[in-house]
């Protein structure tokens, strides 16, 4: 969105510019015999994602399937220990692992919403767009430049990313 990162690309020549259109992929959810809606994070795993928010989420959600897709970029002991302690309240699936693009579509096909609960307010995600290629509402941080593209597009659900009821909600 022009409009949102305007000011984070003021200072680069115009000429290393580039508007990638995205267009939207048909969704088809044949992977997945289930009634259980389908909530996935993707993307490189980091403590400033909120991933361990999400997996808190689990008890304040009934009847959901939570997958945790991506290849962690920290120690993973702790995020572990909270999926052990909330896979009591929901199904929660990890892969922890680099994600090919076969794999990564079936996961978009078979998500009914991603969050991405992230910290640290300044980042954006490629994941975000992905999701808007598969026609999937989002989850996201009230703060930054996701909150900005999913709010002024009407796209999902802005939450408080270190609260786990908010996130829920969402």
């Amino acid at each position: 969105d022009p409009g949102v990162a305007s000011d984070q690309i003021k200072k680069f020549p115009r000429e290393k510019i580039a508007t990638i259109s995205l267009g939207i992929v048909p969704k088809e959810k044949k992977h997945i015999i289930s009634d259980k809606k389908v909530i996935l994070f993707f993307g490189v795993i980091s403590p400033h994602k909120g991933v361990d928010n999400l997996v808190r989420a689990s008890k304040h959600l009934n009847g959901v399937r939570i997958v945790i897709a991506g290849k962690p970029d920290m120690n993973t002991d702790r995020l572990l220990e909270l999926v052990r302690e909330n896979s009591k309240y929901n199904e929660i699936r990890l892969d922890l692992d680099w994600i090919p693009d076969d794999k990564k579509e079936i996961y978009f096909r078979e998500a009914d919403v991603v969050v991405l609960p992230y910290t640290r307010i300044g980042l954006q995600s490629g994941v975000l767009f992905d999701a808007l290629c598969y026609g999937i509402p989002c989850v996201v941080s009230r703060e930054g430049m996701m909150g900005s593209i999913v709010s002024k597009y009407r796209i999902g659900v802005l939450v408080s990313p270190t609260d786990p009821f908010s996130i829920a909600e969402g």
